[in-house]
Order: structure tokens, then C-alpha cells, then sequence
């Protein structure tokens, strides 16, 4: 299943889930899917939140599976020193620890940014069965390449995938973010997942 659904501000449904004609069957499950997912997309945000406000860029991440929270992340390469340190990858250890198994078969990994490569291949490693995105990212993000089949020779698990829930949240994070840390001189930002956001 690939699902799409874009909410157009902080807190409407998807266009599809407010227009008062019948949705195709696809439309309507994919709208409904964004909506299961955005409880969890909250809690990323708040993780996110945690990550700005110790000067790292504002992404969380966590991994879900079958109601079940397995672990949670948030950017901290700055604090760590470690350019490995993202959100989505500290997540994916902390439920691996968790569970016992690296191999996250059947569970769900909720970020508030879509994943670079380096991430996007550890979730694949750990056999993720659902990515779930707020924000897309233009520049860096890897499931355009994934789309284009050029991550297609890995020898895993098929991935569903859903975008948009709660982007319009996702996306003003990370420009508050950026808008703030340009203003007081607070460092680079050309280097970091929100350069193309004003």
C-alpha cells in the first residue's frame, strides 16, 4: 500500500477527507490511514520539539508495532558528535534493544522528515514493513530514489509507505527552526535536512 495525503494546515483532515463527494475506495483508505497515524506523528513531534530545543535540527522518530511503542529517537549528532546520530536510526536501536531482534519485522517507523539514505537503508536493513512521513524533503530525502527503483536490489521485505501525516506541523517546526537559528547567528544550516525550507 502507498498512501498519500497531504493536510493543507495544522489541523485538518486531508482535502479528500473534507470534500463532500464519495472518495474512490483508494482515496478514502488512504485518508483514513494518514488519520490512524497521526497520534503517533504528535508524539514524533514532541520528540522533534525535544531535538530543537537542545540546538539540534527538529526531527523525531519512533517505531511502532502492533500498538506498541518499540522505541523513540531524536536528532542528536551535535551533542553526540556523531554524524550517525539521527532520529530515525536511534529509534530503530532503541527498539531493537527493546524487542530483543534487530529485525523489526512488521513494525511501523513514524518520522516527522522523510529519511536520508543512510536512515532509509537502516530501515530497510531492519526490515521496517511501514514508513510513516510528515514532511518530505526535497534535497536529501531517499524515497524519491526508492520510487524510482534505484533501492530496488535490496533483499528485503516489501515497504508500504505513507506520506503527509501532519506536514503542515512537520514543516513549520523545521522552518521556525531554521528562521531562528539565521537570525541569531546560531551556526550553519546549509548542511542540515531543512536547508530548502525558507
Amino acid at each position: 500500500m502507498t498512501a498519500a495525503a497531504t493536510p493543507p494546515s495544522d489541523d485538518e483532515p486531508p482535502a479528500a477527507a473534507r470534500s463532500s463527494e464519495p472518495l474512490p475506495a483508494e482515496s478514502a483508505a488512504s485518508v483514513a490511514a494518514a488519520m490512524l497515524w497521526q497520534p503517533w506523528m504528535e508524539r514524533a513531534l514532541e520528540l522533534a520539539e525535544r531535538a530543537g530545543r537542545e540546538g539540534e535540527v527538529p526531527i523525531g522518530a519512533l517505531v511502532v508495532r502492533r500498538g506498541e511503542l518499540l522505541g523513540e529517537g531524536w536528532n542528536r549528532s551535535e551533542a553526540l558528535l556523531d554524524p550517525c546520530a539521527h532520529a530515525e536510526l536511534l529509534a530503530l536501536r532503541r527498539a531493537a534493544a527493546r524487542s530483543g531482534n534487530w529485525r523489526l519485522t512488521d513494525a511501523t517507523l513514524v518520522t516527522t522528515l522523510e529519511p536520508c539514505v543512510m536512515c532509509f537503508g537502516a530501515l530497510i536493513e531492519a526490515r521496517i514493513g511501514l514508513l510513516v512521513v510528515g514532511a518530505g524533503d526535497s534535497r536529501r530525502g531517499a524515497i524519491d530514489l526508492w520510487k524510482a527503483g534505484h533501492l530496488s536490489r535490496y533483499p528485503v521485505r516489501p515497504l508500504a509507505l505513507i506520506e503527509g501525516v501532519l506536514e503542515g506541523r512537520c514543516q513549520k517546526l523545521l522552518k521556525d527552526w531554521f528562521a531562528v537559528r539565521r537570525a541569531t547567528g546560531g551556526g550553519k544550516t546549509e548542511d542540515s535536512n531543512g536547508q530548502n525550507w525558507p
